[in-house]
């Protein structure tokens, strides 16, 4: 059976860290992934501010922009009211700097899924079941351009599972993901924290996802 996932979609992404190195740059990535994971106010800000400094630099003019709609990747379990949501919060920063026209909560968890960080290898969710548990609504102030926005990204399952999700009800849209943190998983150290690029994330095997860079 053909699988329904889209077979790749646009990656945008700002910063990088490193899960296991030890140099001063690869600690202070950790912080910094961990703040952007908290949702603090301050470190988010400063994100879009940097970005918008550096738009057509970094290249992600092709994901990011005042035409640009944008929609908060949901988190691994459906929300409840008060909880935290780094994706919508990253999301809003970027309206307010001018790298987005406005944000839509168009995606949602339907069915809690395991967090990729604490789950097994074996047993971390793929794109597919990403997508068996998010539902996608149709919203008429769509623009032509539609970014999906998470906080960070590691293979690309939770974002290629909502890109599919968002697919279905947007068909004729430009749609593109952004992460403000990828890892850099396979070499042990970075160099930098501000490390922009333009990609892709696609399904690389039936049901996985796998991202360039």
């Amino acid at each position: 059976m053909a699988s329904p996932l889209c077979s790749e979609v646009s990656f945008g992404s700002y910063l990088v860290y490193s899960p296991k190195g030890t140099s001063d740059v690869s600690r202070r990535s950790r912080e910094l992934r961990d703040a952007v994971k908290a949702g603090r106010a301050a470190t988010l800000r400063n994100i879009a501010e940097h970005i918008a400094r550096n738009l057509e630099s970094s290249g992600l003019a092709a994901i990011l922009g005042p035409d640009v709609t944008l929609v908060p990747c949901p988190r691994s379990s459906p929300l409840v009211e008060g909880a935290l949501w780094p994706g919508k919060l990253m999301a809003e920063e970027l309206v307010r700097v001018g790298l987005g026209r406005h944000v839509l909560l168009s995606l949602e968890r339907v069915e809690a899924v395991p967090k990729s960080a604490f789950a097994a290898r074996g047993n971390r969710p793929n794109a597919f079941k990403h997508y068996e548990t998010i539902r996608a609504t149709a919203d008429l102030a769509v623009m032509q351009r539609v970014t999906i926005v998470d906080d960070f990204v590691t293979k690309g399952n939770t974002l290629l599972g909502a890109a599919t999700r968002l697919a279905e009800v947007y068909p004729r849209v430009r749609l593109g993901v952004f992460a403000a943190v990828r890892t850099k998983g396979r070499q042990p150290e970075v160099d930098a924290l501000v490390e922009p690029c333009v990609g892709r994330i696609w399904e690389r095997s039936a049901g996985e996802a796998d991202r360039d860079p």
